[in-house]
């Protein structure tokens, strides 16, 4: 499975993501954490390892409803990844356009992530 997670801290939730993803499995981990229905809102962290992109079936990334239903329970996110990764992947998750601060972090920085999110 290319999603691993949401492995569950206090006041943060991780996210390992490795070969290409498509929008099955992205709706199968939102759908995980929906059932959890968090209480208060938790940070985000979500880690590229060996991660090759997103599938590309024809209009399989236009629905966002399921994006905009976790938003609010978000407090802030980072990722950590190669930075060949970093201008498509704050794209996809539309930093700059949703309600909490989005920032990427190269792999060797992973601790400096888990303190930005602190």
């Amino acid at each position: 499975m290319p999603i691993q997670g949401p492995i569950e801290y206090d006041e943060r939730v991780e996210f390992n993501i490795s070969g290409t993803i498509s929008n099955t499995d992205l709706k199968r981990t939102f759908s995980q954490l929906k059932q959890k229905e968090p209480s208060s809102k938790k940070s985000i962290l979500i880690k590229l390892n060996a991660f090759s992109g997103w599938s590309h079936e024809a209009d399989e990334w236009s629905d966002i409803s399921t994006t905009e239903a976790t938003d609010p329970y978000i407090l802030k996110m980072a990722i950590v990844g190669d930075l060949k990764w970093k201008d498509s992947f704050e794209i996809f998750v539309m930093k700059g356009l949703r309600p909490f601060p989005i920032q990427y972090f190269p792999v060797e920085q992973e601790e400096l992530a888990k303190a930005w999110l602190e």
